[in-house]
């Protein structure tokens, strides 16, 4: 049974002209600010990462069947920007999720 993972990021002022690819299992995409993305995954270990300045990644053990929820947002870097990536629950991310359009 398929999973989904929503890869979201909320507003911010700061890198609204930034988008920078965030692979999740197989997929990747490149969000814009206001925007999320729905991957359907396989259960088992799924890996996401960005990589900007920094490496950032994030393992989350899917089951099948289930939701899951990863906000993405922007720091300011020495160079570049730093890109974050969280796994948030149900009601976080729901409430600011609804603020996105899907890409």
């Amino acid at each position: 049974m398929k999973s989904a993972i929503y890869l979201y990021r909320p507003y911010s002022g700061f890198g609204s002209g930034l988008s920078p690819v965030v692979n999740c299992g197989e997929g990747a995409v490149g969000l814009g600010p206001a925007r999320f993305h729905k991957f359907t995954v396989d259960p088992g270990l799924i890996h996401c990462s960005v990589r900007s300045e920094v490496t950032t990644s994030l393992d989350i053990d899917v089951k099948g069947g289930q939701t899951y929820y990863i906000r993405e947002s922007l720091w300011l870097g020495f160079i570049d920007a730093h890109v974050h990536l969280e796994q948030k629950d149900i009601k976080e991310a729901e409430a600011e999720i609804q603020k996105c359009k899907e890409q």
